[in-house]
C-alpha cells in the first residue's frame, strides 16, 4: 500500500502542504564525513526501526486518517474503514522528529553529560558514529551509547569497528555480520579500513535525456572523488538542453555512441577506494592545498586528496576563460575555509597556512591588482572581493593565505576534465611523493613513488620560516619581472586559441606595471606566487 502526502483535490492542498518541516539541526553531511576520517579508531552503528520509534501526539493522530478498502467488494460506505498513523514515517516531518527527541533525551540525560556533544554531532539521522584514540576508549564508548538509547527504547545494532580486537569485544547479538557497512551512504571496508565510492553508469539501448539524468543523479559522491568521470556525463547532459530534446525523445545514434564511450570508461573505476584515516592524526603541522579548479588537498610529508568540487558554466551565458579562472579561485577559496572550519580544532596544533594554486595568470594579476577603483566587470569584481573577505577570515584565525602560480600541465585539478580510459589510476593525484633533498630558499624536491626514478619539483612548498619564505616570494618576483613585457602598447595572451587582449593601452594596465616596477617587494606574483594577507 501506498501513502501520498502531496495528492491533494484541485485548488487544496496536501498533507505535506500543511506540515510544518521544522528547522534542520542535522549535522552538515561533509563535515560529518571528514571528522569520521580522523580518529584511529572508529565504531558505526544505526538505530533499529528508528522512525517507528517516535510516537504521535493523540491530537496530531487526527491529521493522519486514511481508508483502507476490500479490494474484492465494492467501495461501498461499509466497506470503508477509517485508520489513522501512531508513528509518521513518510512524511517530511520525519527526520525532525526523529533528530529532536534524540537530542532532547541527549541534553537531559545526566549520565551521558560527557557523550552528550560527541552523540549529537555524530547521529545523522539513524546512523551513529563513535570515535576513539585507544580500543579500551572505543568499548567504553560504545556501552555507553547503548545504555543511553536503551532508556528511550531506541535498539543500536548492527556495530562495526576498523579494529578487530575492539570487534571482538562488542555483545554477538549488537554486532554486524559483514565487514561492509555503510556509514551515510558511504561504504566501509573493515579489514583494509578504506571508503568505497561506486560509479555505475550502465549502458542503456534505448537513450533519453531523462534517462541521462536519472543515471548522473544516481551517483553517489558527497567528496567529488568522481569528478573525472561526472564531469563528461554532465556536459553531455548540458549539450541536450543545448539542442532542446524532449524528455522522453529517443536520442540519436552519434549522442548513444557518446554516451556508450562515457560508460565504458566509467567501468575501470566502479568503486573508488580512499583510506580512511587520511593520516590526519600523524601530523603535527598542517597546511591546506586548493587547485583550481577545484580540488583540496592535506599536505606535509605526503598528499592525500580530502575532496573535490566542479562547476561547469552555465549554458546560458558564454563566460571567457579568465573569469571561469576567476569563478574557480573564489569556489576553491570558499571550500578551503569550510574544510578548515572543520577540521581545525580537531587536528593537533591545527592549521597554519593554505596555498591556493592556480594556472591562471590573468585571474592572478586580477587579484594582485588590489584596487578597488579598477572595473574588471561585474563578475570579477564580486569574485575578488570574495576572496578577500575569505582571506580575511583565514587570517582571523591565525592562517595565512598564498596564492601560487601552477604550470597547466602540472595542475592535478585537471584531471576533472581531461582524463581519460586508465589514465586516472596513474595521475599525479593518485601517487604519494617521496622527500629526495630540500633545495635553497626552501624549496623542496620529491621522487614520485612510480619506480621509475622520476624526480621532480613538488608544487607545495614545505613550512619553512618567514625569512626564507620572504626570500622566495623576492627572488619569484625578480624572476617575474625579467619575463614580463614591460611594453605599455599592449599586452597579449594566447588562451585556448584566442588572442586575448588584457588591459591593452589602458590606464589601468598601465598603473600595473608601474606598481610591479617600483615594488621591490609586492603583495601578490601573478606569474610565480601570490600571498594574501
Amino acid at each position: 500500500m501506498v501513502f501520498d502526502a502531496s495528492s491533494h483535490f484541485r485548488n487544496c492542498s496536501g498533507l505535506i502542504d500543511v506540515l510544518h518541516q521544522g528547522p534542520l539541526i542535522l549535522p552538515v553531511l561533509y563535515a560529518m564525513l571528514l571528522r569520521f576520517q580522523i580518529p584511529k579508531f572508529v565504531v558505526t552503528s544505526d538505530v533499529e526501526k528508528a522512525f517507528l520509534q517516535v510516537r504521535l501526539h493523540e491530537l496530531d493522530c487526527e491529521a493522519t486518517l486514511f481508508l483502507v478498502r476490500y479490494y474484492e467488494k465494492n467501495p461501498e460506505e461499509e466497506n470503508l474503514i477509517t485508520y489513522r498513523f501512531s508513528r509518521v514515517t513518510c512524511l517530511n516531518v520525519s527526520p525532525f522528529l526523529l533528530g529532536v527527541t534524540v537530542h532532547l533525551h541527549l541534553r537531559n540525560e545526566a549520565n551521558g553529560k560527557r557523550l552528550e556533544k560527541e552523540l549529537r554531532d555524530r547521529f545523522y539521522v539513524d546512523n551513529l558514529i563513535l570515535a576513539a584514540e585507544t580500543p579500551e576508549e572505543a568499548v567504553h564508548k560504545y556501552r555507553c551509547a547503548r545504555e543511553i538509547f536503551a532508556e528511550i527504547r531506541m535498539n543500536l545494532r548492527e556495530f562495526l569497528s576498523n579494529d578487530r580486537v575492539v570487534n571482538e569485544r562488542l555483545v554477538r547479538e549488537s554486532r554486524a555480520s559483514t565487514r561492509y557497512q555503510k556509514v551515510v551512504g558511504i561504504l566501509s571496508e573493515r579489514r583494509n579500513d578504506k571508503l568505497s565510492i561506486r560509479c555505475n553508469l550502465p549502458l542503456t539501448p534505448h537513450l533519453t535525456k531523462r534517462i541521462v539524468a536519472r543515471l548522473i543523479a544516481s551517483v553517489y559522491d558527497p567528496f567529488e572523488w568522481l569528478v573525472p568521470l561526472l564531469t563528461q556525463a554532465k556536459r553531455f547532459q548540458q549539450d541536450l538542453w543545448k539542442q532542446r530534446y524532449g524528455w522522453d525523445t529517443p536520442l540519436p545514434e552519434n549522442l548513444q555512441k557518446r554516451w556508450n564511450t562515457l560508460c565504458k570508461n566509467a567501468h575501470p573505476v566502479e568503486a573508488t577506494e580512499q583510506p580512511r584515516t587520511q593520516q590526519f592524526s600523524s601530523l603535527l603541522r598542517r597546511q591546506l592545498h586548493r587547485y583550481v579548479s577545484m580540488r583540496v588537498y592535506l599536505g606535509g610529508e605526503q598528499s592525500t586528496l580530502v575532496m573535490a568540487e566542479c562547476k561547469l558554466p552555465s549554458i546560458k551565458s558564454n563566460p571567457t576563460i579568465t573569469k571561469m579562472e576567476t569563478n574557480a579561485l573564489a569556489i576553491a577559496l570558499c571550500l578551503a575555509l569550510s574544510i578548515f572550519q572543520v577540521l581545525n580544532e580537531r587536528i593537533p596544533h591545527g592549521m597554519k597556512n593554505a596555498y591556493i594554486f592556480s594556472d591562471s595568470q590573468v585571474a592572478l594579476s586580477w587579484l594582485a591588482s588590489n584596487s578597488t577603483a579598477t572595473n574588471f566587470g561585474m563578475l570579477v569584481n564580486n569574485r575578488l572581493k570574495e576572496i578577500r573577505r575569505i582571506v580575511e577570515a583565514f587570517s582571523s584565525e591565525g592562517v595565512q593565505v598564498y596564492f601560487k602560480f601552477v604550470p597547466t600541465n602540472q595542475n592535478p585539478a585537471d584531471a576533472s576534465s581531461s582524463l581519460g580510459h586508465g589514465q586516472r589510476a596513474q595521475h599525479t593525484h593518485r601517487r604519494h611523493l617521496e622527500i629526495v633533498s630540500t633545495g635553497s630558499l626552501g624549496r623542496t624536491y620529491y621522487r614520485r613513488s612510480n619506480g621509475e626514478g622520476e624526480v621532480t619539483e613538488l608544487l607545495q612548498p614545505e613550512p619553512s620560516p618567514l625569512d626564507r619564505e620572504e626570500a622566495e616570494i623576492t627572488q619569484q618576483n625578480a624572476e617575474l619581472m625579467e619575463n614580463v613585457a614591460v611594453d605599455k602598447a599592449m599586452m597579449w595572451r594566447q588562451i585556448d586559441g584566442e588572442i586575448f587582449d588584457a588591459h591593452a593601452e589602458t590606464e589601468e594596465f598601465d598603473n600595473l606595471i608601474d606598481e610591479l616596477e617600483s615594488e621591490s617587494k609586492c603583495n601578490v606574483n601573478p606569474g610565480a606566487s601570490v600571498e594574501a594577507s
